[in-house]
């Protein structure tokens, strides 16, 4: 792929991810509250796109268990448990170790300097 072909998806991609942020932080916030269905042509009138960064941000969210995504009904805010919360520490805490280890295993005076 040439550089020409790069920059023209690169807005899509671009503005999928701000709407992925915007709507996570209005979850975590609490501004869109638990159970509030998403509209996706809400959405892209609100934002001025098409479907696909909407539903880019949605699946993203979904991945992040932000959302639960029911077929023929829609995209709910999920109800986020005390539970929840926690395994979400545990893992990661774990997952920071991890990296930290991967990062130190690689540390030399080089890379000090």
């Amino acid at each position: 792929m040439d550089q020409q072909t790069n920059a023209a998806f690169a807005p899509a991609l671009l503005l999928g991810h701000q709407i992925f942020d915007f709507l996570r932080e209005q979850i975590i916030t609490g501004q869109l509250q638990e159970g509030s269905r998403l509209n996706e042509l809400n959405l892209q009138k609100m934002f001025k796109t098409s479907r696909s960064p909407i539903r880019e941000a949605i699946r993203r969210l979904e991945v992040e268990g932000l959302l639960e995504v029911i077929p023929r009904k829609g995209a709910f805010v999920r109800t986020i448990s005390v539970e929840d919360l926690r395994e979400a520490t545990e893992v990661r805490a774990c997952l920071e170790a991890f990296a930290l280890r991967l990062a130190g295993d690689s540390l030399n005076k080089e890379t000090l300097s």
